[in-house]
């Protein structure tokens, strides 16, 4: 009898405990010109799940912000503004910045990802001296952004622009529709909304973990954020925009029960060689389990005893022979783009192998192939009556 003790699922359980402590990391306290974007990845699915707190003006209007990202900025300040003005910077004016890449690390691992962050619309809430159809966006006239949306209420209005091209973003104005042209009117702007538009890497080939990234805007005239001339009270020359994208992969093995144990044997048992006198071709055993997994993992294998690149056992005279430890999984895994099909395990860590998921892998099949090639098992015979036996430990490693 030949046997392999495999200690697989103390090792996932101790992994699964560091990860909880990872997830459980604070963010900082924000300033007052901070805003954070979230998005989490449980291990459903395929894509990030938004969870920033919408704009201000999802309120008003939730059938525009129905599958979009939005968040409000804290930004406010006053402007006076002419109507018709040569200048369009005298008018009601607004220019936002253009689309930008900022990378996002996680600061356990230090692995890291580009995101592409734009801006798809914009609101704000105006209030305006002389009452609402002096209002400069109490109108469906806007330059360079396209008109969506006007709420007016007696002194002051909200409007809802889209952006038409948020990778090099125009500039947009607006004139109220009632006073004559060359009116002034002063304005107070609050409630900055915007709808964005985040591209995100694919949460399945990511590393567990919680991933940092941070872009810091400049406001005033040439700046990031531009609201031309006759500007007043900005409440800061800066807005920063931090995000946070948590990555939380289901990673369960499920093994039978006695699986910790493997006993190694011809395929059609031992009556040929008992019987007939004929060498086995090989000894082997397979042990089925189930896997639930949504991201990168990695395997290798440690041995009490080896042979080479290969785990050992061994009998009490001390004669030992190799035993191939293989892998198969189902085939929304892959490894380095190929279907994992009885593929050889390593022995050493920094040699394992690295999984990725092409979707998440949900109660599916994956198999343990343990075999003693013909030649070994031919040697082993030479020693009859006794038992060959070693311990294999098997790492599953979802950190890695």
């Amino acid at each position: 009898m030949f046997k392999i003790l495999r200690q697989q699922r103390l090792w996932c359980r101790l992994l699964a405990g560091i990860g909880m402590m990872l997830s459980g990391l604070q963010s900082a306290p924000l300033s007052a010109d901070e805003v954070t974007i979230t998005a989490r990845y449980m291990g459903n699915g395929v894509n990030f799940e938004n969870t920033t707190p919408q704009a201000g003006f999802c309120g008003r209007w939730p059938g525009n912000c129905l599958g979009r990202f939005t968040v409000g900025l804290p930004i406010s300040y006053d402007k006076k503004a002419v109507k018709t003005a040569p200048d369009v910077r005298d008018r009601f004016f607004v220019k936002v910045p253009a689309s930008r890449v900022v990378t996002v690390t996680n600061a356990e691992n230090g692995s890291s990802y580009p995101i592409t962050f734009e801006f798809r619309a914009i609101s704000q809430r105006v209030a305006a001296s002389g009452g609402l159809y002096n209002n400069p966006v109490f109108t469906a006239y806007v330059g360079g952004c396209r008109y969506r949306l006007t709420y007016g209420f007696v002194n002051w209005s909200q409007y809802l622009w889209g952006v038409p091209n948020p990778v090099s973003p125009p500039s947009c104005s607006s004139n109220a529709d009632g006073p004559v042209a060359g009116t002034e009117v002063d304005t107070r702007n609050t409630d900055f909304g915007i709808e964005y538009g985040l591209a995100m890497p694919s949460p399945l080939r990511m590393k567990h973990g919680l991933y940092r990234g941070q872009i810091i805007y400049t406001i005033g005239p040439g700046a990031d954020f531009d609201f031309g001339n006759n500007v007043t009270n900005l409440n800061s020359p800066t807005v920063t925009l931090n995000f946070e994208l948590d990555v939380k992969h289901a990673f369960v093995l499920d093994f039978p029960p006695g699986s910790e144990r493997a006993v190694l044997e011809p395929p059609n048992g031992w009556l040929d060689w008992v019987n007939r006198g004929r060498k086995p071709q090989r000894l082997y055993r397979e042990h089925p389990f189930r896997i639930w997994s949504s991201g990168p993992f990695k395997v290798y294998m440690r041995c009490d005893q080896s042979v080479g690149e290969a785990c050992a056992i061994q009998n009490s005279e001390g004669h030992d022979v190799p035993v191939q430890v293989a892998l198969s999984l189902p085939e929304t895994i892959t490894h380095s783009g190929t279907p994992v099909k009885q593929l050889p395990i390593p022995t050493r860590e920094t040699a394992a192998l690295v999984f990725d998921s092409l979707a998440p892998t949900l109660n599916r099949q994956g198999r343990l192939h343990y075999e003693v090639a013909r030649e070994h098992a031919g040697e082993m015979l030479k020693y009859p009556g006794t038992t060959y036996s070693g311990n294999v430990t098997l790492v599953f490693d979802a950190e890695l």
